[in-house]
């Protein structure tokens, strides 16, 4: 395995490109929150304007993938009789085809950069993407473990991480993994469009504080999709299932109508699917509904520092400062029926995705 060194003045890696992004290493589970730099605080001291036109000030998603976009279980233990580790099952979190659709519809393109950055390794970020995305997308660049210049001990472990925005930003284009080039629109890998995005408008979509601490207020946090809420989802999905089997034809003899009657609503019982015991996780619905409020804002970080994701849209007080925006149910209502509406006024259906 070749490695890409990135890094000046560190144990671990060494400097090669300036403007790759770096994976910053945790090297203590207790280290304590760092102090925010003098800059990125009056960068984020606000107010956040409301702009009317969208594209006169471009907004950067980065995403997250495992937890955020998806699950991915850990790998099975091989079985006893065989030598090939079984694949791992990859599940997109509900919703996916409708994000998919909206963050690569013209009119969201016009005002909004996407791209991704995993820690993974590049054939788990190529095998995720591929399951949210497909195999051609709208994504600006690919960031996988290999990026990082990590030596082959680190580069093979879960160390916790933190992702410094500010390389992003200080770079002058797009970079993505090589191997993952082919996942990336043909007219950006030949010309990779320039950078200029900051903290005015970038949006981390993670569903981990630790991840963001650097930049708390570019972060959206969302709820980990584990296997608790993948399970809720396939009751879900089971329970609005049609059953495959068709009931079985009798032969009558001038039935009654009144047994006539019986039989239809015998068999519409039996087609209807029941009443779902819930509905299916809603939260990328909500991120587009996020999203659609901070296309109008000059400044992201001032939005979100300033309690932006916490209003209602009403004069009731603010929920407290601490509480995550997605355990307020209003707050995440309101966000979710935002982007609802957002999708309907793109023409782009509400598909959830899930699949059992």
């Amino acid at each position: 395995m070749s490695r890409l060194p990135l890094f000046k003045h560190s144990p671990i890696v060494v400097p090669l490109k300036s403007r790759m992004p770096k994976l910053s290493l945790d090297t203590s589970q207790q280290e304590e929150t760092p102090s925010l730099p003098s800059e990125y605080l009056s960068q984020t001291a606000g107010p956040s304007q409301y702009i009317q036109d969208p594209s006169s000030s471009r907004k950067l998603l980065v995403l997250d993938l495992n937890g955020t976009l998806l699950l991915r279980p850990k790998h099975r233990p091989k079985a006893k009789d065989s030598s090939v580790r079984s694949a791992r099952p990859t599940h997109p979190r509900p919703y996916i085809p409708s994000f998919r659709e909206y963050i690569s519809h013209p009119k969201t393109t016009s005002w909004l950069d996407t791209m991704v950055w995993s820690s993974a390794q590049p054939h788990s970020v190529k095998e995720m993407v591929e399951k949210c995305f497909g195999h051609k997308t709208c994504l600006k660049a690919l960031l996988a473990r290999d990026m990082f210049g990590l030596d082959p001990e680190l580069y093979a472990k879960k160390t916790p991480t933190t992702k410094d925005l500010s390389i992003i930003w200080n770079a002058s284009t797009f970079t993505s993994s090589p191997s993952l080039a082919s996942l990336i629109s043909d007219n950006i890998t030949e010309d990779p469009p320039k950078i200029s995005h900051s903290a005015a408008t970038t949006v981390l979509l993670d569903d981990s504080p630790r991840k963001a601490r650097l930049q708390p207020w570019n972060h959206i946090c969302i709820q980990e999709y584990d296997k608790g809420l993948r399970k809720a989802d396939l009751d879900v999905w089971e329970s609005l299932k049609v059953p495959s089997n068709k009931p079985k034809k009798t032969k009558r003899t001038k039935p009654s109508t009144d047994a006539a009657v019986a039989e239809v609503e015998s068999v519409a019982t039996e087609l209807v699917p029941t009443t779902p015991k819930g509905k299916y996780e809603e939260t990328l619905l909500a991120v587009i509904g996020v999203l659609e409020a901070l296309k109008h804002q000059s400044n992201v970080a001032a939005w979100i520092r300033d309690g932006g994701l916490l209003k209602t849209g009403t004069d009731e007080p603010l929920p407290d400062s601490g509480t995550m925006w997605f355990n307020n149910a209003e707050v995440a209502n309101r966000w979710t029926e935002k982007g609802r509406s957002a999708l309907n006024e793109l023409g782009i259906d509400i598909e959830s995705g899930v699949r059992g």
